[in-house]
C-alpha cells in the first residue's frame, strides 16, 4: 500500500481534525461559501487525504449553513 493510500485510510478512521489536511479542509469551506458544488472537488475522486479533507470541509460548511 502506498504512503498516500495509508494516510487516506487513517483519515477515514480519524478521531481528530489533525488527521486531515487543514488547508484542504479550509479550501472546502471556502468553496461552499463561494457557491461551488460538492462535485467540484479539485482532486476529483482520488483516494487522498487532500480530497477527503476538502470534502469534509465542504460538508461541515453545508451542515452549518443549513442550520
Amino acid at each position: 500500500m502506498s504512503e498516500e493510500r495509508a494516510a487516506f485510510e487513517k483519515a477515514l478512521r480519524a478521531t481528530s481534525i489533525r488527521d486531515f489536511d487543514l488547508d484542504a479542509f479550509t479550501d472546502g469551506i471556502i468553496a461552499h461559501r463561494n457557491g461551488k458544488g460538492f462535485h467540484e472537488n479539485p482532486d476529483g475522486m482520488a483516494a487522498t487525504v487532500r480530497r477527503l479533507s476538502w470534502s469534509m470541509g465542504w460538508n461541515e460548511r453545508a451542515l452549518q449553513h443549513r442550520s
